[in-house]
């Protein structure tokens, strides 16, 4: 696990849960993000159009979003 940097460009579409509201946004805690390239785990494959498909987890939320878009660039931080 690593810091860095997801950069979408054109993208085409989103979707962004809801949180979970017991979450205390206003307390300045880190929070825990998984993510990774493709279909969200569970769901049907992506059709193969070129497009990039990235979904983001944040456990701590308890929340998923997905995104779909033209280009994808990710810079590692350290």
């Amino acid at each position: 696990m690593r810091p860095g940097m997801l950069r979408l460009t054109g993208v085409s579409s989103m979707r962004i849960d809801p949180s979970d509201p017991r979450y205390p946004f206003s307390m300045a805690r880190g929070i825990t993000v998984d993510g990774d390239f493709g279909a969200y785990p569970g769901e049907p494959e992506a059709p193969d159009d070129g497009l990039v498909r990235f979904w983001f987890y944040v456990s701590t939320w308890n929340s998923r979003m997905m995104f779909t878009a033209k280009g994808c660039e990710v810079e590692w931080e350290g």
